[in-house]
């Protein structure tokens, strides 16, 4: 293997960000459309890129301290690098919370089909879901 530098690691960690940013993006997209199996693809996808990330960031830590400390180019991409981690925190954010309000949905419809309990004793009635006939 060759020998890798500080702002390769940290060029081929901005990369690995910027999918993930992408696949962020998909991830919303999914999660809006109700596309179950597409979301399942993105997240083995960011499952694969995490490993990635992984192996760049024990990389990464073994670099530190070489002779790329102090050059402009480590700073500019650190900078980024940072840049890339909010957006990644802020795009994460949003699809939990999509992820909550759906949820929320799937809870509110359930309580629409599904009789709800009597606090008189009587037994509960409500719309009758699903056919019991065999």
């Amino acid at each position: 293997m060759t020998e890798w530098t500080l702002s390769f690691v940290l060029r081929e960690i901005a990369s690995a960000m910027d999918k993930l940013i992408d696949l962020a993006g998909q991830k919303s997209e999914a999660i809006v459309d109700g596309d179950i199996p597409r979301l399942n693809e993105v997240t083995a996808e960011e499952e694969e890129l995490s490993r990635s990330l992984a192996a760049l960031e024990e990389e990464r830590l073994r670099l530190v301290g070489s002779s790329d400390q102090g050059d402009p180019e480590i700073d500019r991409l650190r900078q980024s690098l940072r840049e890339k981690a909010d957006r990644i925190e802020v795009l994460n954010e949003r699809n939990q919370e999509l992820l909550r309000q759906g949820l929320r949905l799937v809870e509110f419809e359930l309580k629409l089909l599904l009789p709800q309990p009597s606090y008189s004793g009587t037994p509960a009635k409500g719309p009758v879901v699903f056919d019991h006939k065999v």
